[in-house]
């Protein structure tokens, strides 16, 4: 798989299911499930604050608008619980905290197995999906200054309930050495996909085997 790291109506609802993978892109293994609640902006047609309101409430003329950072929908995208409490992968993970972006930990993700390439991900349950929802993958990137990782990339994917990918964005990364590089996927679900939408995959995808790479504040947006 390439960086797992995928209007009338928006998603309702929306819980985070991690599950590892075996056979490469989008294969799934038996494993433990969790879930986390997402709270996701009103659909379309939902009711609006009615005008009118307390005025105090309201900020002084003049004032800069207040900036609200989007709901990351991974946990633990900053690695503060562990690469492995969260996150499944093909791929050694190593907890890197001495060059870490941000603290606590990096991941230090190593490539293995004959298929020559490497991936860390997670995956979301949609319990609804609607088309032109438009979603951003976020990650930063370092080649640690002992080798760099070749062929790094961003995705999104969508997948119908029997996993078949419906649809894809992929955004490849150059790393150098020593220096953290962002990779960004954006997806806006298209009418096909949202016909059919399950599951929603966001990785990191890299080759090749013996290849490493240092991974750090992972997230995924849903933008207005």
């Amino acid at each position: 798989m390439w960086i797992a790291f995928s209007a009338a109506a928006v998603m309702a609802a929306c819980s985070v299911a991690y599950s590892a993978r075996d056979e490469g892109p989008g294969a799934l293994a038996d494993g433990g499930l969790q879930e986390a609640k997402v709270d996701l902006p009103a659909a379309d047609g939902a009711s609006d604050p009615v005008d009118g309101g307390d005025p105090d409430s309201a900020p002084p003329d003049g004032a800069p608008d207040v900036v609200v950072a989007p709901t990351n929908l991974l946990a633990n995208g900053d690695f503060s619980e562990g690469c492995a409490s969260t996150w499944r992968t093909n791929a050694v993970v190593v907890m890197d905290d001495t060059t870490a972006r941000s603290a606590p930990v990096a991941c230090r993700v190593c490539g293995m197995g004959a298929s020559g390439s490497w991936s860390l991900f997670q995956i979301l349950d949609l319990k609804s999906s609607a088309a032109g929802l438009k979603y951003r993958a976020d990650a930063w990137l370092r080649a640690p200054a002992s080798g760099s990782a070749a062929t790094v990339s961003c995705l999104i994917e969508v997948f119908d309930a029997a996993h078949k990918r419906v649809q894809v964005s992929v955004s490849p990364v150059a790393l150098m050495s020593g220096v953290w590089s962002k990779c960004s996927a954006d997806l806006t679900v298209s009418a096909v996909a949202a016909a059919t939408a399950k599951t929603l995959e966001v990785s990191i995808v890299g080759s090749p085997v013996g290849a490493c790479l240092l991974v750090d504040d992972a997230s995924l947006a849903l933008l207005p």
